[in-house]
């Protein structure tokens, strides 16, 4: 994956504004992945707008925790298979620390 714009669609291509607009509208483009263990929330979206700030890879995905004892916790992702690979170590903590 090159380093050359600020838009990426999900395969790591670049974009223009129109493509990611139209596909910002799309909310299961979006979503990558979404679970709940008890009332905490992991999400991985893609985020299309390169989040590295011009590193040297673009940062595409983001998981996120909302609630519980990792409330907030956020990771970032060049690709979706990192994005999905992330998503999954990330519930998986969620789920242990929930345990009783």
């Amino acid at each position: 994956m090159l380093h050359q714009g600020l838009w990426y669609d999900r395969d790591g291509k670049a974009i223009g504004v129109a493509d990611m607009v139209r596909l910002c509208r799309d909310h299961e483009y979006r979503v990558v992945a979404r679970d709940f263990v008890g009332r905490t929330e992991v999400c991985t979206v893609w985020l299309g707008f390169d989040h590295s700030f011009r590193g040297r890879v673009p940062l595409l995905f983001e998981t996120i925790v909302f609630g519980g004892r990792m409330d907030q916790y956020q990771r970032r992702y060049t690709t979706e298979e990192a994005a999905r690979t992330g998503h999954d170590k990330v519930l998986a903590s969620v789920r242990r620390l929930s345990e009783p």
